[in-house]
């Protein structure tokens, strides 16, 4: 409210990265050990865009349209990359040159709950079946600006259908590997 106007995600993202790498300088002060995605909408006069960035511990921070972070990051984000129909030297290319990834026209024009469904399908996908299992929170954040978690019947339902759509492309691979052919 300083200056009449709200922060663009850019610039929130740029201090949060500031202020962790800032804590890896001293020995006194125990460093970050978590890796930040923070989203949000920018207002660039009547035009709203939706952001996406990930904030290292080392004070890094990127702007991208898919991005997953934990244990089995590789394989989640070799599934958004498919999805979005982009290829990893691609990425490469423009992450060195300091660009956001391009991604396809058809990944752009997917609707919010297509696009929920598909973020629940990957991250349903990279689980292993030997860790414990997980609750997924699904939240949408909306050009207009409004943000709202999915909870009850929603939220329940398009896990459930995520995770059949995981298990049932998790068997087809299964069987794929064994030359195995599934109907």
């Amino acid at each position: 409210s300083t200056y009449g106007r709200a922060c663009p995600v850019s610039v929130l993202a740029q201090r949060i990265a500031r202020f962790m790498q800032l804590y890896t300088l001293y020995a006194s002060v125990r460093a970050f050990g978590a890796t930040l995605m923070l989203a949000g909408v920018d207002y660039e006069g009547t035009t709203t865009t939706p952001r996406l960035y990930v904030v290292d511990p080392s004070g890094t921070a990127r702007a991208c349209h898919g991005m997953a972070i934990g244990q089995n990051q590789r394989d989640a984000r070799g599934e958004l990359e498919t999805l979005m129909g982009v290829d990893t030297a691609s990425i490469s290319r423009q992450a060195r040159a300091g660009d956001r990834p391009t991604v396809s026209n058809e990944y752009m024009s997917l609707d919010s709950q297509r696009l929920v469904f598909e973020a629940a399908r990957v991250v349903y996908s990279a689980h292993d079946d030997n860790d414990k299992d997980i609750t997924l929170e699904l939240g949408i954040i909306s050009e207009d600006g409004g943000a709202s978690i999915l909870r009850g019947q929603e939220a329940e339902e398009i896990s459930e259908r995520a995770q059949t759509a995981a298990r049932t492309e998790s068997d087809s691979e299964d069987s794929a590997e064994n030359g195995m052919v599934v109907e």
